[in-house]
């Protein structure tokens, strides 16, 4: 009988600390959750990836739209933007960016059309400025090759002229500011010289 007792004491003890140790588990899961979602309040940090989206202006766009004549239609279409962003600290970030855009001359007299392209493919680094949950001012450049592509259509099928390829590569300084209405999701802003004069979009923060 008392050792019926005395493993029925030994039962219950065993049961009171398995469950104290399952609060201290629970306790110290919600505290490093929470710690979690405090450092990934601001809105750049250590460990958070950017992801913008959006459209600009570049000065050859603005050039093209601006060649217009009783002979020649200009333009060109916005500059279409994707970044990403991985903060290694809190103060710098690496990513990269493709952008895409398109000019055209219209010849009206002449009946012929040339076209120009450039896709632009880069990597950058920035540095972050403050520590704000809603507002991430920065500061870097962007190292990129851009791939142009240069091609004339016409209805005179005895001239043709072939299409023409070439490569570049660039170095763009450039300055942004990002603004997070709700924590994960905000708006973008970048002004440099080279892919883009202008650029803005929506931003996502994971």
């Amino acid at each position: 009988m008392t050792l019926i007792i005395e493993w029925i004491f030994k039962f219950n003890l065993k049961k009171k600390m398995m469950k104290k140790f399952s609060i201290y588990i629970i306790v110290l899961v919600c505290v490093g959750i929470q710690m979690n979602v405090n450092a990934s309040d601001y809105a750049h940090d250590k460990g958070t990836i950017g992801i913008t989206a959006g459209v600009g202006t570049s000065l050859m766009g603005s050039l093209f739209s601006a060649l217009q004549s009783p002979d020649v239609d200009g333009s060109s279409t916005p500059v279409i933007n994707g970044l990403i962003d991985f903060g290694v600290s809190k103060v710098f970030s690496i990513g990269g960016g493709v952008a895409y855009q398109s000019y055209s001359l219209n010849y009206l007299d002449e009946n012929y059309k040339d076209t120009y392209t450039c896709l632009n493919i880069g990597i950058r680094g920035l540095f972050h400025f403050g520590r704000s949950e809603k507002f991430d001012f920065y500061t870097g450049a962007r190292v990129s090759y851009t791939i142009w592509n240069f091609e004339s259509t016409n209805n005179d099928p005895n001239y043709a002229m072939p299409d023409v390829t070439l490569g570049s590569i660039g170095v763009q300084p450039l300055v942004g500011i990002s603004y997070y209405f709700i924590p994960n999701l905000g708006i973008n802003a970048e002004a440099g010289i080279g892919t883009y004069l202008v650029a803005g979009g929506i931003k996502a923060k994971f």
